[in-house]
């Protein structure tokens, strides 16, 4: 089974296939060309992304009708290097706060769900505490994507959300897969969306 370096479907093909062998693809676009040359049985990765690859004419592979556990809604990739204190608590409790009041199903619904791209506005801290810096990769849609020039999805809204929720500036880094794993450990950004 394949997947995609730094892809959580990692953690779920180890979990509910144990004794599959797993080789790592640096994008999909990859992954899905072993699948369709019968190099892969099986390539792992987030639905959505699979779904969009289809609509968009990826020929040779198909999905199967159920997912491989859960669906998950949110993941934050936390730097060991940050200044901010106590940012993986902030984090955990930002997304408790938003899924508590319906913020996060109903941000889930609209990018990934019915794929309505509007970027709502969400008002910016009025006197930042300090600024927080945000890496993405701006090549996954819904998620983090460029739409006319503009840098959009599920993960912009949240990191927008998540910086007016901490009163800070935000900054966002858009990064390579490999580049960005090697910025959150360096800190050169304080997570990654």
């Amino acid at each position: 089974i394949g997947t995609w370096d730094g892809s959580r479907a990692i953690y779920k093909i180890k979990e509910y296939l144990p004794n599959a062998n797993i080789l790592y693809y640096t994008d999909a676009i990859s992954g899905y060309m072993a699948v369709k040359e019968g190099k892969l049985d099986a390539f792992a990765y987030e639905r959505t992304q699979m779904e969009v690859a289809i609509n968009n004419g990826q020929k040779g592979v198909k999905l199967l009708s159920e997912n491989l556990g859960k669906e998950e809604y949110v993941g934050v990739g936390i730097s060991p290097a940050s200044k901010i204190d106590n940012l993986a608590d902030l984090v955990n409790n930002f997304i408790d706060e938003i899924k508590a009041d319906g913020t996060l199903d109903d941000m889930y619904n609209r990018w990934v769900i019915d794929a309505n791209y509007e970027m709502p506005e969400i008002e910016k801290a009025q006197d930042p505490d300090f600024t927080i810096v945000i890496g993405t990769t701006g090549v996954v849609e819904p998620y983090s994507f460029y739409e006319n020039g503009n840098l959009t999805g599920y993960d912009i809204e949240l990191a927008q959300r998540f910086a007016k929720y901490l009163n800070a500036d935000l900054q966002i880094k858009v990064y390579d897969y490999d580049s960005i794993i090697v910025a959150a450990t360096t800190g050169d950004i304080d997570c990654i969306m």
